[in-house]
């Protein structure tokens, strides 16, 4: 558990603006145990029935069905670009600043 949650934890323990911390952890946390546990079985389970048919007594597309999860384990990577940079982050917040002046 270490190595699969321990760094996610930490990320999300650094991306939680102050003063909600535990609203927001709490939050994170929640919908990752919730994607985890309740909608990757339930959307594998779906891709299974219509594509694959693999049951206990036919296993002979045991192997596409496996290649399907490792083909759609890199979809997260297309949300990164949703996660600002840290320049972005500043500009956003001297904006900010600059709104409460005025």
């Amino acid at each position: 558990m270490a190595f699969s949650q321990l760094p996610t934890m930490v990320l999300f323990a650094k991306i939680t603006p102050k003063n909600i911390e535990a609203t927001c952890f709490a939050f994170l946390t929640g919908t990752l145990n919730f994607s985890g546990g309740v909608m990757s079985p339930l959307l594998g389970t779906k891709i299974n029935d219509a594509f694959v048919g693999v049951t206990a007594e036919n296993l002979k597309d045991y192997p596409t069905l496996i290649l399907i999860q490792l083909v759609t384990s890199f979809l997260p990577f297309l949300y990164l670009s949703f996660i600002p940079l840290k320049s972005e982050i500043k500009e956003y917040q001297e904006k900010r600043e600059e709104a409460k002046e005025e």
